[in-house]
């Protein structure tokens, strides 16, 4: 509703790579639409999100975001941010859901990717997790477009890392891997 409301057209491209099962689902993160975008198109694989914790005290979407399974991290607490990865893992390996994570920590406001945050790929070390690397493109544009001019977004699968992989690769080496995927993918968009 909120995507057609705002006259968004979405493009996905790469779906068929996901796996069965459960994963963990790595995107940049660009605009408060992008969990939109990922829910609305990849609802049928099931996502919790890893968010900041005033996102689970926003009236109306609150009790929607406590139902798909979002977990609140707390940035400013080592020991916190440990408990909500835990918890994140136990979802994907208890077939809860499936969990994703914006591995920048924060939206990038000028379109550069911000270094990868390795903790984020703790996740699927943990739950021993195929990776699921996406990227998004053109949702910082709705706020400025909606409703009376259309924004074209991408919603691109880029590539699966398998779970044999991602347990034989550090977060360091997973992170250095994503972080290329993802640029390459970003800048067959421009």
């Amino acid at each position: 509703v909120a995507l057609s409301a705002c006259n968004v057209k979405v493009k996905v491209e790469g779906e068929e790579k996901i796996p069965e099962g459960r994963f963990v689902l790595i995107q940049n993160h660009k605009a408060m639409f992008d969990p939109i975008v990922t829910l609305a198109y990849l609802w049928k694989h099931e996502i919790g999100f890893i968010t900041k914790p005033e996102n689970l005290n926003l009236p109306v979407i609150n009790k929607f975001m406590h139902r798909i399974c979002c977990i609140p991290i707390d940035r400013e607490n080592p020991r916190n941010a440990v408990k909500s990865i835990n918890a994140a893992a136990e979802n994907v390996k208890n077939n809860v859901c499936s969990m994703a994570i914006y591995p920048e920590g924060t939206r990038a406001r000028d379109g550069v990717m911000l270094p990868l945050h390795g903790g984020s790929f703790k996740i699927a070390t943990k739950s021993g997790a195929p990776l699921v690397i996406t990227t998004v493109t053109n949702t910082n544009k709705v706020h400025k477009n909606a409703p009376f001019k259309r924004t074209n977004v991408r919603l691109h699968v880029c590539e699966v890392i398998s779970a044999e992989e991602v347990s034989a690769s550090s977060t360091a080496e997973l992170s250095e891997r994503t972080l290329k995927i993802m640029q390459d993918s970003l800048k067959t968009e421009k």
